[in-house]
């Protein structure tokens, strides 16, 4: 039993060829446990790799996978949510409540409760315009990420085979410590990374704002360099993020994470 935060390293054999990792985050009584893997691990006789689960800043991720795919007049949806800092994609990540939610042309399909970012929804034939929404709350979570939302607008038409959404996401790299927090009144450079139809080149606009009171107000900061600096409050604040993107085929995208990382 590892206690958290903590670090184990190991000492293996690079001839073997590469290692498969695995991390369970200690259950509470009551509460399943969030599962991590990083498969493939490549070692180096002398070398070493670090991996970190389960700390923030949590967020969708759309790494190998297209996230939103048509088929026909269905559209089926599996974009994770809550990958952790280091962009593990948890098996069974912990969270309270997440539904998706469809629109057409402004009517609303359907709205699908479950696991986070996943959904599958049947569409009229024909040519039109696509909002779909995803949302997951954490309530009780350990400080980060209480809330995490992505919104997508996109246009679709019926397809004769499975076909990938233009949908993106936005990840934002911080350092920071073992418990996902930052130093209080200390300016944090924040890296930030496109992923999904808007990567390579194909970003229009890119607009990130922050809040320090839970998504209530925000404030733009520049995103300068592939970075923006953040200005973090006093001790013991929750700092939100909030990125608007449209790509370059005029789909857009708004991914909000509440209390994205703490000050300390």
């Amino acid at each position: 039993m590892l206690a958290t935060p903590g670090t184990a390293t190991y000492l293996v054999t690079p001839e073997r060829g590469t290692w498969d990792i695995s991390y369970s985050t200690p259950g509470t009584p009551g509460a399943a446990s969030s599962r991590y893997s990083a498969d493939g691990v490549a070692v180096r006789a002398g070398g070493t790799t670090t991996h970190t689960f389960d700390n923030a800043v949590f967020g969708p991720d759309l790494t190998g996978r297209p996230g939103v795919v048509r088929d026909g007049n269905r559209v089926t949806v599996d974009v994770p949510l809550l990958a952790d800092g280091d962009g593990h994609v948890p098996w069974s990540p912990q969270f309270s409540t997440a539904s998706t939610t469809l629109y057409r042309d402004g009517v609303r399909v359907a709205t699908k409760a479950g696991a986070p970012g996943r959904a599958a929804f049947n569409v009229p034939s024909g040519r039109a315009a696509y909002r779909l929404t995803s949302t997951v709350n954490r309530k009780g979570a350990p400080g980060v990420a209480t809330r995490v939302t992505t919104a997508w607008t996109f246009t679709s038409d019926r397809t004769t085979g499975p076909v990938p959404v233009p949908v993106s996401a936005v990840r934002f790299s911080p350092e920071l410590s073992p418990t996902g927090t930052a130093a209080a009144n200390a300016a944090l450079r924040v890296p930030v990374t496109v992923m999904g139809a808007a990567a390579d080149g194909r970003v229009c606009s890119l607009a990130v704002s922050v809040s320090v009171d839970n998504g209530v107000s925000w404030t733009r900061v520049p995103v300068e360099n592939g970075a923006v600096t953040i200005h973090n409050p006093n001790a013991d604040t929750g700092v939100s993020l909030r990125a608007k993107l449209t790509d370059t085929d005029g789909n857009t995208l708004t991914q909000t994470v509440i209390d994205a990382y703490r000050t300390r």
